[in-house]
């Protein structure tokens, strides 16, 4: 029961912030239009409650493919946009190889729900301003990002926010994307540093970065890889994680 009302307790608590917040959608729209055009195929890697896939569906997206591990969010996702045949929702994880693997779920606050390992939740619990807890572990079904390319198509825009795995999902990524974000915490520097470099092996991308949920670029011009990355390693783990964006050049 304690379990129960703490799921709830933290579902609500997401939907508060993500779906009901008031402007949240039209924010979201406005900042994804930039990059998301009619008849894209976008995928969010870590959909969550899928209000990013909404913004986009609402933007012309001929298809979304929303991945999410966590099975009550999951729950939450086939409830919102199961009758929607524009939508894909897959309940597994993306990593580097198929398989299975361990998933540890914080029902308090299901945003930090992960699939990485003891170090990287003892530095998130370490550097989090409030109290963060991984109540229970279950086993969950892990694909490729290259397996679900081969399924769906190729996204015109791809989001990866996967709480400390974001590199693993990135690995199999053999062509370059339009657009891809992913999210970074100042507490893993090397971690943010193996993404950009994984991309920039697949093309000649450009960066921009945003704090949190801010949808705000902090650069009024978009960066090479040099110079985002000698900004973000001058970041303390006191400063605001978020979002790394990296577009194609010729895109």
């Amino acid at each position: 029961m304690k379990q129960k009302l703490k799921r709830t307790w933290g579902l609500w608590r997401s939907r508060l912030m993500y779906r009901y917040k008031p402007g949240v959608h039209r924010k979201l729209k406005k900042f994804y239009s930039q990059f998301v055009r009619p008849g894209d195929v976008c995928y969010d890697i870590g959909a969550h409650l899928g209000n990013r896939l909404k913004a986009w569906l609402d933007l012309g997206a001929s298809r979304v493919v929303g991945v999410e591990p966590n099975p009550y969010l999951s729950r939450e996702l086939r409830h919102e946009f199961g009758l929607d045949n524009r939508v894909i929702l897959l309940n597994q994880a993306v990593g580097a190889e198929e398989g299975k693997a361990r998933f540890h779920l914080s029902h308090m606050t299901p945003t930090i729900s992960t699939m990485a390992g003891r170090h990287w939740r003892e530095q998130m619990r370490k550097h989090s301003s409030f109290d963060v807890q991984w109540d229970e572990t279950i086993e969950v079904e892990v694909v490729t990002l290259r397996d679900v390319i081969r399924a769906f198509g190729t996204p015109s825009f791809l989001k990866v926010d996967v709480e400390g795995m974001e590199a693993e999902v990135l690995l199999t990524l053999h062509e370059p994307v339009r657009v891809v974000s992913f999210e970074y915490h100042n507490a893993f520097p090397h971690a943010w540093g193996r993404c950009m470099r994984i991309l920039r092996s697949l093309g000649d991308y450009e960066f921009n970065w945003s704090f949190g949920e801010s949808l705000e670029f902090n650069s009024e011009r978009w960066l090479s890889y040099d110079e985002l990355f000698d900004i973000l390693d001058e970041y303390t783990t006191d400063d605001p994680s978020g979002d790394i964006y990296a577009r194609l050049r010729q895109a």
